[in-house]
């Protein structure tokens, strides 16, 4: 009996462990020096200086960030990317980045998408403000569109 009940507290852990699975490695889209790549976006309130963020590790990753402060927010780990999707979110947010070198517009809200890869020094981020539907704005309005609708294909 004891042996039986051994063996099926074996098979849940197994059970719920390949359940969990979490990526060991990086996309294969990825060369060697873009294995740090970090994506991070989401939106920042001024006036309540709440951070309600996502970040998009080289492994495809997801995990919400939520607090009031940079230095205290708290994580929470959200699911993984296919490596389709995820090598796709990418090559699209560069291409974003080729065509808006720059733009910081805040408003009290704001939205962001950064890109980083601190092996290669790079750390890029765009900033817009959301109430409004800039010209400037359009295309990373397009790829924090494409990020969320991932984000709900996750759940």
């Amino acid at each position: 009996m004891m042996t039986i009940m051994a063996g099926a507290g074996i098979l849940a852990c197994i059970v719920v462990a390949c359940g969990t699975t979490r990526p060991i490695a990086p996309a294969p889209c990825l060369s060697p020096a873009l294995h740090d790549l970090v994506i991070q976006w989401g939106t920042e309130d001024d006036s309540t200086r709440r951070i309600e963020a996502w970040e998009l590790s080289s492994k495809g990753e997801v995990e919400a960030l939520v607090g009031t402060h940079r230095d205290s927010l708290q994580r929470s780990y959200v699911g993984a990317l296919a490596s389709q999707d995820y090598c796709q979110r990418v090559d699209a947010i560069k291409a974003a980045y080729l065509q808006t070198q720059a733009m910081n517009v805040r408003g009290t809200r704001a939205r962001f998408v950064s890109y980083s890869n601190a092996s290669g020094n790079v750390y890029l981020r765009v900033v817009w403000n959301p109430d409004l539907q800039t010209f400037q704005s359009r295309v990373f309005r397009a790829e924090y569109d494409s990020l969320m609708a991932l984000l709900e294909r996750l759940d």
